[in-house]
């Protein structure tokens, strides 16, 4: 059922093959220049329907998002090699450097410390993002249909969450997705990113500007279906930031009408009945306490904080001993056992045989690159977001109208605080949702901006 298998080839030496030949490819093909002239058009056409249906099929269908995308790879790849355009600014460079690094620099560590190569499968989802780069940064997108499109997105979430939710009687709905805690991630992407179009609808029909409420509200009711704790945050955090910064303090002005305050209401209504509200108000904190308990009775308590903050705990002391090279990407476990029967750490669950609940990552992105690549993977990973981050930040600043930039900048912003609490790069799904869309709005801010200048 899960997606995190599909497309992928059995055999890891096949699959290190692809690796090196896919790296190879890149650099022969650069340098090959082609007379032969594509049909931008036809291009433009399938970049739009494949990724219209890759942003509505993320989360709602088990396979139709990895089948956009491998479509949209390909696509990308003969547009490299026949029409793309090899003159970069700076800023791009440096950019395709950070992904191209996420790529070379697991697959390099992995020979120094023995790592199953589908461990570093995941990465070479920042290799085909280049290819992709280079493809969305000469096409078009509307913008209005592209608003459009996310908040329909947004409101398709809520009727398939309410089904499985009420058909399967789930405490925490996931649909398709390996957990619940993904489910959220995205659902509250789409929250944010509807909210966010509600200010840019402004400029069109009211008509659109009920619809960005409806997917507001549809994907904020998905999201409380999920029952996840922590992805409340992000919004209260960037609402904060929004009023202290003066250039983007602006966005907030839709809901300070007395419109935008009803509607403001109707969201806190609802976060108040979800279950997300329902696991954070039955939160038992004195678990917290068990923390230092010998008898570990945390794992009689229906929450997941102390068994995280023993994962956490683990991370910590793995990156301690093995600061600057790290553990392998694939060690998590083994160490993690190690601490629990050497008494460093509590057992994460009260069984025996698996003690570490099977757990492979750190529940943090932070904490888990660090452990398992060293300070030079934490260090490449800070640079990935600070270069993404500048990049937006640069190209939506002062231009409103480069709506990409602005929620490029968000989106880069939602993934920042995402990862306090979730491993993307552990997970098929959320690596390649985060992937695809940095691409996306990167490539068409930088569109945006050409077309700017050039008008």
């Amino acid at each position: 059922m899960y997606s995190d298998t599909f497309f992928r080839m059995p055999d890891t030496f096949n699959r290190a093959l692809i690796f090196v030949l896919s790296l190879v490819f890149l650099v022969i093909s650069s340098l090959y220049n082609s007379p032969f002239q594509s049909h931008n058009r036809l291009i433009t056409i399938s970049f739009v329907t494949l990724s219209s249906l890759f942003f509505i099929t993320i989360i709602i269908t088990d396979n139709a998002y990895n089948l956009s995308m491998m479509l949209l790879i390909i696509i990308s790849l003969y547009y490299y090699i026949y029409k793309a355009d090899n003159h970069f600014k700076s800023i791009e460079i440096i950019l395709l450097l950070s992904y191209l690094a996420f790529f070379i620099f697991p697959f390099i560590h992995s020979y120094f410390i023995t790592t199953s190569i589908t461990e570093v499968d995941n990465y070479t989802r920042f290799l085909l993002a280049i290819p992709l780069y280079l493809m969305i940064r000469d096409l078009d997108f509307d913008k209005q249909f592209f608003l459009y499109l996310i908040n329909i997105a947004s409101i398709i979430l809520l009727p398939v969450a309410l089904y499985f939710y009420l058909l399967f009687d789930l405490d925490r709905v996931r649909i398709f997705t390996s957990s619940a805690t993904i489910f959220s991630n995205i659902s509250m992407t789409f929250f944010l990113f509807s909210m966010l179009s509600i200010y840019f609808f402004k400029r069109y029909k009211l008509s659109y500007i009920f619809l960005a409420y409806l997917g507001s509200f549809s994907a904020l009711f998905a999201w409380g279906l999920s029952g996840s704790r922590f992805t409340i945050i992000i919004p209260l955090l960037l609402i904060i930031l929004l009023i202290l910064i003066p250039n983007y303090r602006k966005y907030v002005t839709p809901f300070c009408n007395k419109i935008g305050l009803l509607f403001v209401t109707l969201l806190l209504s609802t976060f108040f009945v979800s279950t997300s509200f329902d696991r954070l108000t039955n939160l038992n904190l004195s678990s917290i306490g068990d923390y230092s308990k010998p008898e570990a009775n945390h794992w009689i308590k229906k929450d997941s904080i102390v068994p995280r903050l023993l994962i956490w705990n683990g991370a910590i002391n793995m990156i301690n001993e093995n600061t600057i090279s790290g553990i392998g990407l694939n060690n998590f476990n083994k160490e993690l056992h190690s601490q629990i029967i050497n008494n460093k750490i509590q057992p994460i669950r009260k069984d025996f045989d698996n003690p570490t609940a099977g757990l492979n990552h750190a529940h943090s992105q932070f904490l888990d690159i660090f452990a398992k690549l060293g300070f030079f993977g934490f260090l490449l990973l800070s640079f990935f977001i600070i270069i993404n981050f500048y990049f937006f930040y640069r190209l939506s600043k002062n231009n409103e109208d480069n709506i990409f930039a602005i929620f490029g900048l968000l989106f880069i912003l939602i993934h920042s605080l995402i990862m306090i609490n979730h491993v993307i790069l552990s997970h098929h799904q959320s690596t390649i949702f985060m992937v695809f869309l940095l691409v996306f709005f990167a490539g068409l801010s930088l569109s945006n901006n050409k077309k700017g200048e050039e008008r």
